[in-house]
């Protein structure tokens, strides 16, 4: 109660920096509802309380009202979070003058708003995990406040809500933890505990007793508190009652060009990069992470893997244009994004045929892709990435097609900073050639230059590398960001090569024997 009167008397309707975005202003009206039936019963709280505290969620959903986010280029998930406050507020305090406008008008547009955002296998239209998570915790309390409502949401809407519950749990690592893609703002929409920015094993549970959806319940899950802080006792029986019928496998996510390989308790994480759309580079106006030519793969540990790729010409004359990452948009001189309709390249497991062959897509801008080949033609691009995981190891191939003398730069994020450039052990080379699939490294890798990554000072994996094309190999400085306003320092490793392409790169991971 103090807290309300302090924030009311520190900051009017539109006074300050707690009144710059519509999305702010929303969720903050969405969580006092929320935290509001948790204390309602309380004998301090009363008739002069509430009577200030609808006067307070009125006067934020009236502002929010004013300034939707729509921004007439794209609406992100700004604008689907400026609905999910009126549509709360609306549900739960009827009273409020505007409240039937708010549930039933502002409800519908939120339900169209989550079937056009919400891709067919489940995934958030703009790319990023940090934003699936929040867009599903604050579906999910729409969806459960209209509810109580008495007004629930269309059941494909509810459809498409359990869509993103359960693509996270398609993602999630062994750890619970799910693999960094797109932007990441550690943003929550139910922070019912506190949850490290890529902690999400508790949302399928949440998701599968909430939706009464067995589909999303993971074998041997437990239920997570947030079961019984939204939803009560009957909220946790019956998710213990639910069959586990959650998907534990491999698994390819077409329209997000995200493809998981499992194996033991081995996980690989590939991701071709998907843009959200010209028109929505140009209104969020962000840095893209990758350019046409780079792409990205998981790789033992949270860190994302690049490829960069700078183009040189063959004859005298100026150097081409740098297509390395960390792309502005509109930024003069910036290379064109990735075509957010490339496909995966297949991804493999080690044994037998792999069920995640996707078909090839059109090539963008009049370019042709030739039959049963995935580059682009001329200019030294890249093709899709082909992987491969296994007991203990993990194996990657880099094509780069096209003509002409190029200077190749393969990356590698390792989320540690004890790293060691040391030549493989003779059991070690033997487990490369052994495990390595036909057609990785003819000649073999260079046992002479690998690199060791140490985890509490103790052997964890080990890179080996080869190439057609001489390289260079080094270790460098470099850091981090697992949430937002987080930094931690790491490692990058950089294979470099020059020459004519076509080029390949091979890249194998071992895990290390450790207590």
């Amino acid at each position: 109660m103090a807290t309300i009167r302090q924030f009311r008397a520190d900051c009017p309707v539109g006074m300050g920096v707690q009144w710059s975005c519509a999305m702010e202003v929303s969720s903050r009206a969405f969580h006092v509802a929320l935290a509001f039936a948790y204390v309602q019963d309380d004998p301090a709280v009363d008739a002069a309380f509430a009577s200030e505290l609808a006067e307070m969620l009125d006067g934020h959903c009236v502002y929010v009202e004013e300034h939707l986010e729509d921004t007439g280029a794209v609406r992100t998930n700004h604008y689907a979070a400026d609905l999910v406050g009126l549509v709360v507020v609306g549900s739960l305090f009827p009273e409020l003058p505007r409240a039937r406008i708010w549930r039933d008008v502002f409800g519908g547009k939120l339900w169209e708003e989550i079937l056009r955002q919400v891709r067919g296998d489940g995934t958030h239209f703009e790319s990023s995990t940090g934003y699936q998570r929040l867009t599903a915790e604050l579906f999910l309390g729409a969806v459960l406040a209209a509810r109580a409502a008495g007004t629930p949401a269309p059941r494909e809407v509810e459809l498409a809500v359990a869509g993103l519950f359960r693509s996270i749990g398609h993602l999630l690592k062994p750890s619970g933890r799910i693999p960094q893609i797109g932007d990441l703002d550690s943003c929550r929409g139910l922070p019912l505990m506190p949850r490290g920015a890529l902690d999400c094993g508790y949302l399928p549970a949440l998701g599968a007793a909430a939706l009464v959806d067995a589909t999303l319940k993971l074998p041997e899950a437990r239920c997570p508190v947030e079961v019984a802080w939204l939803l009560g006792a009957p909220g946790v029986e019956r998710f213990d009652l639910l069959p586990a019928h959650g998907h534990r496998g491999s698994v390819l996510l077409r329209d997000a060009n995200v493809a998981v390989l499992r194996r033991a308790d081995g996980y690989l994480c590939l991701n071709r990069w998907t843009e959200r759309g010209r028109r929505l580079r140009r209104a969020r106006a962000q840095r893209q992470e990758l350019g046409r030519a780079v792409f990205r793969r998981g790789g033992p540990g949270p860190g994302p893997r690049y490829v960069r790729v700078r183009a040189r010409p063959a004859r005298a004359g100026p150097p081409a244009r740098d297509r390395g990452a960390q792309h502005r948009p509109g930024r003069r001189g910036g290379a064109e994004p990735l075509d957010p309709r490339t496909p995966v390249r297949p991804a493999r497991h080690l044994a037998g045929p792999d069920p995640l062959d996707g078909p090839s897509e059109r090539a963008r801008d009049g370019e042709r892709r030739a039959p049963g080949l995935p580059a682009l033609a001329p200019g030294g691009r890249p093709s899709p990435p082909l992987a491969a995981l296994g007991a203990g190891v993990a194996a990657f191939q880099d094509e780069l097609f096209g003509d002409g003398a190029h200077v190749l730069e393969a990356r590698w994020f390792i989320p540690h900073t004890d790293l060691l450039e040391r030549a493989a052990a003779p059991e070690e080379l033997h487990r490369l050639q052994a495990q390595a699939p036909a057609g990785f490294a003819p000649e073999g890798f260079d046992a002479s230059r690998c690199v060791e990554v140490r985890v509490d000072g103790k052997p964890f994996a080990l890179f080996a590398f080869a190439a057609s094309l001489r390289f260079e190999l080094s270790v460098e400085e470099t850091d981090v960001s697992p949430g937002y306003a987080e930094r931690m320092p790491a490692r990058a490793v950089t294979l470099r090569c020059a020459g004519d392409v076509p080029a390949r790169i091979w890249t194998a991971v071992l895990v290390l024997a450790r207590e």
